[in-house]
């Protein structure tokens, strides 16, 4: 079996994540706490078993993949699509408002083009167009100003796009990436003709 992210786990409380049934459907991934102050979102669990909360970009997982009962889908998109996680130019794989926020760290708070894709994949499901839009097209504006397709980029507590150092410079998935966002393809249904006659080609 399958263990789900859990939004909510109070202090003093265990985690109880959603599993996985043998036909794939996910099931009791309840609603969240509100607090941004205090996110209760699980982030990732420690070696042993603890729960590190934490919001980010996970959110957008979450929604395009349906694993949340509905109002913790509504709390997610909520949650995501606040300024301290979506940018003007994606996704932050971790909240600025995090004490353990770095806009240049893989996973602590680095916009990844694929990831962002998911988000607005999950977002454009649950209904929020005008922010998956947000999403596209501050993902394919910060490709443009950066150049080439780098594996993640840096988006600074002061909003300023910054490439990262250590990032490679031409990463496949970002590839994907931004061809899905051209074509208008989410992953969440098959591809129309024109989509498949054109595959992702990089353009250095």
């Amino acid at each position: 079996m399958t263990e789900a992210f859990v939004p909510d786990v109070p202090p003093g409380h265990s985690a109880s994540p959603g599993v996985a049934d043998p036909e794939g459907s996910v099931a009791g991934v309840g609603p969240p706490a509100r607090s941004r102050a205090a996110d209760s979102w699980l982030m990732a669990l420690e070696g042993d078993g603890r729960p590190v909360p934490g919001a980010g970009s996970q959110l957008g997982w979450l929604l395009w993949a349906d694993a949340l009962e509905p109002a913790a889908a509504a709390a997610a998109c909520e949650r995501l699509v606040q300024p301290d996680v979506l940018t003007a130019h994606g996704l932050r794989t971790l909240s600025s408002e995090h004490p353990a926020f770095r806009p240049h760290a893989y996973h602590r708070g680095a916009v990844w083009p694929f990831d962002s894709w998911l988000g607005w994949g999950g977002l454009r499901a649950a209904g929020r167009h005008a922010e998956a839009e947000r999403v596209r097209g501050g993902v394919l504006a910060a490709l443009d100003r950066l150049g080439r397709a780098p594996e993640l980029f840096a988006v600074s507590s002061d909003g300023e796009l910054e490439p990262v150092a250590v990032a490679n410079r031409v990463q496949a998935w970002t590839v994907g990436a931004r061809w899905a966002f051209e074509h208008d393809w989410d992953g969440r249904v098959g591809l129309s003709r024109a989509a498949a006659a054109s595959p992702p080609r990089y353009r250095g």
